[in-house]
């Protein structure tokens, strides 16, 4: 979007630790089975709406194990999981890590 100029936000909702599945270990090339979700809302001006409304995606970014500690200790914790991260965290094989939340 940044090389399009596409105008939008990109809101953090918060971090969320979480389990991988063996696809994931393989792909960042680790033995280490959690690390930590960042869950946001990107939020897209449309133009063709007069009333200034906007079009949002909710999304995960998942941070290599090797890096969780600076998320982990550094963002806000999601103390409730909604449908909406809970589907995202599904569609991917990640399971969240019960009581692995700061604020848990």
């Amino acid at each position: 979007m940044y090389d399009s100029n596409i105008d939008f936000d990109k809101e953090f909702l918060g971090t969320i630790q979480v389990t991988l599945p063996n696809w994931l270990m393989k792909e960042f090339k680790t033995q280490q089975d959690s690390s930590v979700v960042l869950y946001s809302r990107v939020l897209v001006s449309n133009d063709s709406l007069l009333n200034e409304n906007f079009i949002y995606s909710e999304l995960i970014e998942i941070v290599p194990p090797e890096l969780k500690d600076v998320f982990i200790n550094k963002t806000k914790s999601i103390t409730r999981v909604d449908e909406n991260l809970l589907s995202l965290l599904k569609e991917v094989d990640l399971k969240e890590i019960k009581g692995g939340n700061k604020y848990d």
